[in-house]
């Protein structure tokens, strides 16, 4: 058996520092790692948590989610990942969770060893039950798996904003609510005092720490990335920069220039590129696509040419980035974002004199923008008394962080119901994810047409781009754009946006170029990326449906069987109610108006097949078989909860029930929702391994507030519910049945 140093070198070709031997041999996995930049924060705690999976499991969640504040951040991390995994021979899950990516293997299996990589937007906004650039439909399932049986990695820290109070937040709420299996957390960053891990219902006084200590600074690797010398200066204004930039840049060496906006970095690029200089000169931020900005980094990654390179980038490179600078500028930031920025430049000290040049900002209201300008003035006053930059030389960090938006436990409970509201809205989250300033969406382009709007299917991760909400909003009063509504199944004019949507752009309309990136001004039309797309799913569409012919008692069987193997394999006990929540799931597929679909005159069996009508002629339009059959479970002495787990196994019916704008009224007037009227009968049915349900009669009078004959209403039931087991843990029970339904489908269809 391999000991911790001889598993972590196959692992990355390094010696363990020592604190990343405490990270694998600690009786506790430690909550916070405060270690400099450049000393292995990602492999000490990647590879210590493969190395209790391996050795011992029972130490340590089945999931690893390693959360980012930026998107090129995961992407590096999941190369360092994939190979770290490919030397161990290790058959862990690796998956990365990005606006429109088409890997939805992750939440299928979570039975699995797994890593998951994302942006905070991506990873936190799922872990809210309001995941961005995801189908809605699947929300409440990756909600309980990021919050059930998983180790959340927060990296970088400093970079997070708001988004570092959510994450303490969540992991407060799960030990509030009660959770599946060991759900953690861990608090990442070389810039953090303890203190910034307070928060309301979170308190930082018991959590265990992490950093170097005297035999980390003996060790050779560590001692000479942590002396690495790094000369400060301040850039002169009687010399544009640009000119002092190409000046100061080496040939054969990388000069790297951070610029606080995106605006500025954009406008030195050009401006450099207008310079008489040899060296190859790039662009990067986080407005580009991936195809466009992975071959951005690939230059970046690459040895310099002979005349050398020079990178301008924003925040992007702040952090996680692997890469070192003998020439650094930099403007004026908060401290902690200086320590990461200084990090970039003669990281493993493998020059004698680097350079560091800071520019002073301007002498005008908001001159820090994007950050506070009092933050910034702090910066300056430090930076000033500063002579190097190396991490030996560096005062004592103890800024205090502002906390913005604080999500309560009346706003968890309340993002536990999926339901839009009237007007089809859902509630924004954006406070709780990203600060004010930094609200984005994702944009795709696409070749428009009048006849080719309602063919088009959502992007896949190659061709989203992520912008400013308010930059966006500008454009589309000039410029049309459309996102997809669920309801009506159609691509609908793109009038309030909101943080986190995804909308679809005329490539005619121009605003995007593959050497700058996301440009409003940009005329030219936009380069279409060939790629497959993604389905887009609507309220009256049945993805799981469409395969070989099935009756309602074989899927029903496989589906019980399929769910008792992922429980066992789980170490969860499946209850009676959730057993009988899988055998009743599909009861309600023997209704007329499903089989119909079917191009079955009457009620029937079938339970899978191909559609033989276009979905805009279903005969009952918004109609949720699922629905029908919580209503029948009800009617033959089912309990709230297998009712609740029924209805709620496709996403699409779960803490409310009500008519939808899209159905059409009974001319008898009765009560009517989800496309099941008062008094539609289902028939008698095999529902498989000897179970028959008898012709039932469904009652909708628990819709009303209050309920009816048959009782409490159905919102009080699952309020209820909601209440006895905690989100978390009802959540996760209704996505296993939901997630037995998917694989037994597959399976089904397979054969």
């Amino acid at each position: 058996m391999l000991t911790y140093s001889d598993f972590f070198k196959k692992a990355t070709g390094f010696e363990p520092f020592p604190w990343q031997i405490q990270m694998a041999s600690s009786d506790t996995i430690p909550e916070i790692v405060t270690v400099p930049t450049g000393m292995g924060k990602t492999a000490g705690v990647v590879v210590s948590w493969l190395w209790r999976r391996q050795n011992e499991p029972e130490t340590v969640s089945r999931r690893l989610v390693y959360c980012l504040p930026m998107r090129v951040l995961v992407e590096q991390t999941e190369i360092a990942v994939r190979q770290w995994l490919n030397n161990l021979e290790l058959d862990t899950d690796c998956h990365i969770l990005l606006g429109g990516h088409t890997n939805r293997d992750w939440d299928r299996y979570p039975e699995r060893d797994s890593i998951l990589i994302g942006t905070q937007d991506m990873l936190l906004s799922r872990a809210l039950n309001r995941g961005y650039a995801a189908s809605r439909f699947r929300w409440p399932v990756q909600f309980a798996l990021l919050n059930n049986d998983c180790l959340w990695v927060m990296d970088e820290v400093q970079l997070m904003g708001v988004g570092l109070q959510t994450s303490l937040q969540l992991q407060a709420f799960r030990e509030m609510y009660g959770h599946f299996g060991q759900t953690e957390s861990i608090w990442m960053s070389a810039t953090m005092t303890r203190n910034w891990l307070d928060t309301v219902d979170h308190r930082s006084d018991k959590l265990t720490e992490v950093a170097p200590d005297k035999d980390d600074y003996e060790s050779p690797v560590f001692n000479r990335r942590y002396r690495a010398s790094k000369s400060v200066y301040e850039t002169s204004w009687e010399m544009p920069l640009e000119e002092q930039i190409v000046q100061a840049h080496e040939p054969g060496t990388l000069s790297i220039v951070v610029r606080n906006t995106v605006s500025s970095a954009r406008e030195t690029f050009k401006k450099l590129c207008r310079q008489k200089s040899d060296a190859e000169i790039l662009l990067l931020h986080s407005r580009f696509r991936k195809p466009d900005r992975d071959s951005i980094l690939s230059k970046v990654f690459s040895d310099c040419p002979p005349a050398g390179r020079i990178l301008v980038a924003t925040q992007v490179v702040e952090a996680g980035v692997d890469i070192s600078a003998k020439t650094l500028f930099t403007d004026a930031a908060p401290w902690a974002s200086l320590v990461q920025r200084f990090g970039r430049c003669n990281r493993t000290g493998e020059y004698n004199n680097a350079v560091i040049h800071w520019i002073r900002p301007e002498d005008k209201k908001g001159f820090g923008l994007p950050y506070d300008d009092e933050e910034v003035t702090r910066a300056v006053k430090m930076l000033e008394e500063l002579d190097n930059a190396g991490s030996l030389w560096l005062p004592d960090f103890n800024e205090k962080l502002k906390q913005e938006t604080v999500i309560r436990k009346r706003d968890m409970i309340d993002l536990f119901d999926t339901t839009p509201d009237l007007a089809g809205m859902d509630i924004d989250i954006s406070r709780f994810i990203r600060n004010s300033d930094s609200k984005t969406v994702f944009v795709f382009w696409r070749e428009l047409e009048r006849d080719n709007l309602r063919n088009q299917q959502l992007p896949d991760r190659n061709e989203l781009c992520r912008v400013p909400l308010s930059e966006l909003r500008k454009h589309l009063k000039k410029k049309s754009g459309w996102f997809w509504n669920h309801l009506t199944g159609d691509w609908v004019t793109a009038r309030n946006c909101s943080p986190g949507m995804t909308v679809m752009l005329n490539a005619g309309d121009g605003g995007y170029s593959r050497e700058i990136g996301w440009f409003p001004s940009e005329k030219k039309k936009v380069q279409i990326l060939l790629t497959e797309g993604i389905p887009a799913e609507s309220n009256d569409d049945d993805p799981q449906t469409e395969y070989s012919y099935e009756s309602i008692a074989q899927h029903t069987d496989s589906v019980v069987q399929t769910l008792k193997e992922i429980c066992k394999s789980i170490g969860v006990e499946p209850d009676e109610d959730l057993l009988k929540a899988a055998r009743w799931h599909d009861a309600g597929k023997t209704h007329w108006a499903f089989q119909r679909r079917f191009g079955n005159a009457e009620a029937g069996d079938q339970a899978k097949g191909k559609w033989v009508i276009d979905r805009k002629e279903f005969p009952r339009t918004g109609f949720r078989h699922e629905l029908a059959s919580a209503l029948a479970l009800l009617e033959n002495g089912g309990s709230d909860l297998s009712a609740y787990l029924a209805a709620a196994h496709h996403g699409k019916v779960r803490m409310s029930i009500r008519s939808l704008p899209i159905e059409t009224a009974p001319e008898n007037g009765k009560r009517y929702a989800r496309g099941v009227h008062e008094e539609d009968v289902l028939p008698v049915v095999d529902l498989g391994s000897g179970v028959t349900m008898p012709e039932t009669t469904l009652a909708l009078d628990l819709m009303e507030l209050g309920g009816g004959q048959a009782g409490k209403s159905w919102l009080s039931r699952t309020l209820k519910l909601r209440n006895s087991y905690g989100p978390f843990r009802l959540a996760f029970l209704e996505s296993l049945l939901r997630i037995a339904d998917w694989r037994a489908s597959e399976k089904g269809g397979e054969q």
